[in-house]
């Protein structure tokens, strides 16, 4: 019996024996002796269908009768929510993501930038709050130092991080954004006492 007119090949799938996760497609080549296409093994003949989503993989079901997509946060940098900070990805696949975990990146910014990453729950996204917590403020009335301000807490109008000079009579020069030493200070206000006889 002639079987030339069937395929000389058709696609078949390989899963992974341990975990039965999909590996790929691979070409079956029609057996001349009896017609059909030996499946190599660890291989079905029935598609998965379209393409996984996102932080997905297709696995087979226990019974291999069935492709089912599950969770895939193996090779995925993980960020705790709480410190915007990388941990350590232990997850296996089908495992749900934490929810102390985002696969969000924190926005970049400078290490001696005042800000801090902080999350947002409701827009699942990472929120760039003001953060003078461990930044020494000064008065700009007084230029006495003061308490740090609460993580979130804007920048006062009344307050600077800039430290005045020390050791020198100053005030804040609004306008230049900057201390201004005081012109009490100034060597041309100092007066000598007469010399006898000048």
């Amino acid at each position: 019996m002639s079987y030339t007119t069937l395929p000389a090949s058709r696609p078949a799938y390989s899963y992974d024996p341990v975990t039965r996760e999909l590996l790929g497609t691979i070409n079956v080549l029609l057996s001349p002796n009896d017609g059909t296409y030996p499946l190599p093994l660890s291989t079905v003949e029935f598609s998965p269908g379209g393409p996984a989503g996102l932080f997905q993989r297709y696995r087979l079901t226990a019974a291999l009768d069935a492709w089912e997509a599950v969770p895939d946060y193996r090779y995925v940098m993980l960020y705790a929510k709480a410190t915007a900070q990388p941990v350590a990805n232990a997850l296996i696949l089908g495992q749900m993501l934490p929810d102390d975990v985002t696969t969000s990146q924190p926005v970049a910014f400078g290490s001696d930038e005042p800000l801090r990453n902080r999350w947002d729950e409701v827009a699942g996204t990472w929120r760039v709050i003001p953060d003078y917590s461990r930044v020494p403020l000064w008065e700009k009335a007084t230029g006495m130092p003061i308490e740090p301000l609460d993580i979130g807490q804007s920048l006062p109008p009344e307050l600077t991080p800039l430290p005045p000079p020390h050791g020198e009579r100053s005030q804040w020069d609004e306008a230049t954004a900057a201390w201004a030493t005081d012109p009490r200070n100034s060597s041309s206000e100092v007066k000598f006492p007469s010399l006898p006889g000048a």
